[in-house]
């Protein structure tokens, strides 16, 4: 991931830097592209009636929450990394990853053309990745299964951020900890140390 300067992500661009989360935009309609794309016309306009046709879950009447954050865009200012979020949802997500090589290619030209960022039209639901690195120097891998994405290929702790309505709630240590013990049983008390790597793309 690179921010709005041109920096990338990396563990030695990132270390020391205070994560603030705060509003970004959301994906640029495919077909109406002069749609606003603000959170709280898209919540209103896209996520809402889509939650009332049945199509997708708040986690009112699922466990799933299919609401997602959208990664709009970072850049470092004052010793601060901003994180911009939108909102997404999972259907979007799934059908980005679906895309053939062509359709990418085209989508990053049209993004570039109409709104000068390439990651316009995809709706770029940003997850939360771990290593679990243990005190013997052991890290613990295994092999995703029963998923829609990436089933079959070594992971580590990884899932979605969690939705949040306001996004500066969003908490990247809370997110971390919550996927540490839903996948690998693994406790706040347990682990010594967090260390923040960096932002990637999904491969």
């Amino acid at each position: 991931e690179v921010t709005s300067e041109g920096i990338e992500l990396t563990r030695d661009k990132v270390q020391g830097l205070v994560i603030k989360p705060c509003e970004g935009l959301c994906a640029a309609d495919l077909f109406n592209p002069e749609n606003p794309r603000d959170k709280d016309w898209y919540v209103a306009n896209v996520l809402n009636p889509m939650i009332a046709r049945g199509e997708i879950y708040d986690g009112t009447s699922s466990k799933f929450d299919d609401r997602k954050l959208r990664l709009s865009s970072t850049t470092i200012r004052n010793g601060a990394l901003y994180v911009h979020f939108g909102a997404t949802h999972y259907k979007a997500f799934q059908a980005d990853t679906k895309r053939t090589p062509k359709e990418r290619e085209q989508m990053y030209k049209r993004g570039l053309r109409e709104f000068r960022d390439k990651w316009a039209f995809f709706s770029r639901a940003p997850g939360i990745e771990g290593l679990v690195v243990s005190s013997e120097g052991h890290i613990w891998l295994g092999e995703r299964e029963g998923t829609t994405v990436d089933d079959g290929k070594l992971n580590a702790i990884s899932g979605h951020m969690d939705y949040q309505k306001d996004v500066k709630k969003v908490d990247f240590e809370y997110e971390l900890l919550r996927e540490a013990r839903e996948e690998l049983g693994i406790i706040e008390g347990e682990i010594r140390k967090l260390t923040f790597v960096g932002g990637y793309l999904h491969p």
